[in-house]
């Protein structure tokens, strides 16, 4: 029996993740579940349903609070979406890149991650 892609190639050179059995989609530089959200004018991640009515919005995205943060990048920004953890700790914005303060640094002059000490970045 073959096994599962864990990841799904678009035009050779992005990848999404495949969960089970669901390929996510590409929406620009972000990968989404069709069966929660849909891209909107390719730019926008909006949460599909019924159940809209607590979702807040985060530039030109509407986005679910407890699953997300918009984190402001100064004044000029139009805020990045990045996830939180079940247990509901958020993670920050360095340039266009999502990361956890616990596991990595970011310099903002550069935009660039760096594992915090004894983290490999494997994580």
């Amino acid at each position: 029996m073959a096994q599962e892609p864990q990841y799904y190639c678009y035009e050779g050179n992005y990848l999404c993740p495949v969960n089970n059995g669901t390929i996510w989609q590409r929406c620009n530089q972000d990968c989404y579940d069709p069966n929660a959200y849909a891209c909107a004018n390719g730019t926008a991640l909006v949460q599909t349903g019924n159940n809209t009515s607590a979702n807040v919005q985060c530039g030109d995205a509407w986005y679910n609070p407890t699953m997300y943060v918009c984190d402001y990048d100064g004044p000029d920004s139009n805020g990045t979406l990045c996830p939180r953890k079940p247990n509901g700790e958020t993670s920050q914005a360095c340039g266009a890149a999502c990361f956890y303060p616990d596991q990595y640094t970011c310099d903002q002059s550069t935009q660039t991650l760096s594992p915090t000490n004894g983290n490999t970045g494997a994580n």
